[in-house]
């Protein structure tokens, strides 16, 4: 009796090495974006231990992680636009990680510094954030969250207050403190810019897809 053989049943079943390896590396590929992301949350309390239990080069320390997960920013952005693998979850953490870890270390600059040149830009930048989720939240419930999805002058923001958190650690350096003062005054100014963006795209669509009513 001749056998008959099911290529697409051989496939499934076939426990070979090679398919092993092409399920771990789909795996990998969709989830390491989004581990990367919280990668950022994880290291926000050990910045912060260090800050309030300083030893020898803390600082040198502090600006390592502050820079690694700036550089992580970039990172998990790239790899999940480069594998295509950008999901609603990883799109809803990158954000709230990248607000997080920005706010927890101006607050910590805030106490550094005790200057309006630092106070004021971090009160406009942490009220721009919760202004602008609320609104997200809001365009969401007519599905139109992506309206006010991320924009390119929104990105210059962010990674304009990455320099700026970053050089501030080093408190001791003026020409440091001088770069993240400016920086830190672009960054406010560019919050309010991309905020005044996201408000007006928001009014503009939800006025052209209300319902008119009969007259």
């Amino acid at each position: 009796m001749q056998s008959s053989s099911n290529p697409h049943i051989s496939a499934i079943a076939d426990p070979s090495p090679r398919n092993h390896h092409t399920n771990i590396w789909e795996i990998s590929r969709k989830t390491v974006p989004t581990l990367i992301s919280l990668f950022r949350l994880i290291i926000i309390p050990v910045i912060v231990l260090i800050y309030y239990f300083p030893f020898p080069h803390s600082k040198l320390v502090m600006g390592a992680l502050v820079g690694l997960g700036a550089f992580s920013d970039f990172l998990d952005g790239y790899l999940a636009r480069r594998f295509n693998t950008c999901s609603k979850f990883g799109a809803f953490v990158d954000p709230i990680t990248d607000k997080i870890f920005v706010n927890a270390i101006l607050i910590l600059h805030m106490q550094t510094y005790h200057t309006w040149i630092v106070t004021v830009p971090t009160i406009i930048m942490v009220s721009r954030e919760i202004i602008v989720t609320a609104l997200r939240e809001w365009m969401a419930q007519s599905g139109q969250r992506d309206v006010v999805g991320v924009k390119y002058l929104g990105k210059v923001k962010t990674a304009t207050q990455m320099v700026a958190v970053l050089v501030l650690i080093f408190d001791d350096n003026k020409f440091l403190n001088i770069i993240g003062f400016v920086c830190l005054q672009i960054a406010a100014i560019l919050s309010l810019v991309s905020m005044f963006q996201y408000i007006q795209s928001a009014i503009v669509n939800r006025t052209h897809t209300q319902p008119t009513s009969d007259r």
